[in-house]
């Protein structure tokens, strides 16, 4: 009896030890089964390297990601704290970035947690537009994604506003760049224009060509036709079109070449602002 009672006792003893084992290993346990589930899904080729495992708070929550490289093709796999899979991500890097160690649809999710904090326009806001990603590096071997969101009112963008956040390619690290959305209101579609684009551009042309003596236009564009965001110029919420004239010309008896942006009230074809940016045809190489 007594050796039973002692064999059940070991038993015991042998599993709590077993329990606490594997507590203890809890965390590496979970990111072995982990990284054979990512390379299952991605198929990581044999030789890449296995990066890291880290956590991101994102706009969905805190998530884990587990990162691969071979050359220049990062391999990224995202969980939930469920351990679910909600994103897996092959992408080649180009020379400029072969540094990076997370994909620009990590940093786009990194970035759209700190629009929902900063703004009033989160993802998928109907007056958001989707995300455009460019990558930058200046000054620093590493770089940083950039990711960036205008607004829009129907098929109108808002012009002036802009909400950028610049996310370190390597750390994920991300911190604002831009940030013109705080003054602007949800508000309706305006009533469409009454000057037609064509008037438009006529009085853009004339304008330009009132501006210089001998004017010659090369190019003529809209740009845009939206409205415009508080502080930006005048009132708000003015419907305007965006001009762009660029022609050769006159100034103070010096040849030049001039770029003008106008903005023009899509109601009345008065001249709201311009500005104008040149150089001496001289200087021109």
């Amino acid at each position: 009896m007594n050796n039973r009672r002692f064999a059940v006792l070991a038993c015991i003893i042998l599993l709590l030890l077993t329990g606490l084992i594997l507590y203890d290993y809890r965390d590496e346990i979970t990111e072995e089964i982990l990284k054979i589930d990512a390379r299952d899904k991605l198929k990581t080729p044999p030789t890449a390297t296995f990066l890291r495992l880290k956590e991101y708070n994102i706009s969905k929550g805190l998530v884990k990601v587990l990162t691969w490289k071979e050359n220049r093709t990062l391999y990224e796999a995202i969980y939930n704290q469920g351990n679910d899979m909600v994103s897996m991500n092959t992408f080649t890097l180009r020379r400029v970035e072969i540094n990076s160690t997370i994909t620009p649809v990590l940093a786009t999710m990194i970035a759209e947690k700190i629009l929902s904090n900063e703004t009033r326009f989160y993802p998928g806001h109907p007056m958001l537009s989707e995300p455009s990603v460019g990558f930058e590096k200046y000054f620093t071997d590493i770089g940083m994604w950039r990711v960036g969101w205008t607004l829009h009112v129907g098929n109108y963008s808002i012009l002036g506003a802009g909400f950028a956040v610049r996310v370190n390619s390597a750390t994920g690290n991300p911190r604002v760049y831009i940030n013109s959305f705080r003054n602007v209101d949800e508000v309706s579609p305006p009533n469409p224009p009454t000057v037609t684009e064509e008037q438009a551009l006529e009085i853009a042309r004339a304008a330009f060509n009132d501006s210089l003596d001998s004017a010659v236009i090369d190019s003529v564009n809209v740009r845009d036709l939206g409205l415009t965001a508080p502080g930006f110029i005048g009132e708000p919420y003015q419907l305007v079109w965006e001009i762009v004239v660029q022609g050769t010309g006159i100034e103070n008896d010096t040849p030049v070449w001039i770029g003008s942006v106008y903005l023009i009230d899509a109601y009345d074809g008065t001249i709201l602002t311009w500005t104008s940016a040149g150089a001496g045809i001289s200087n021109i190489q």
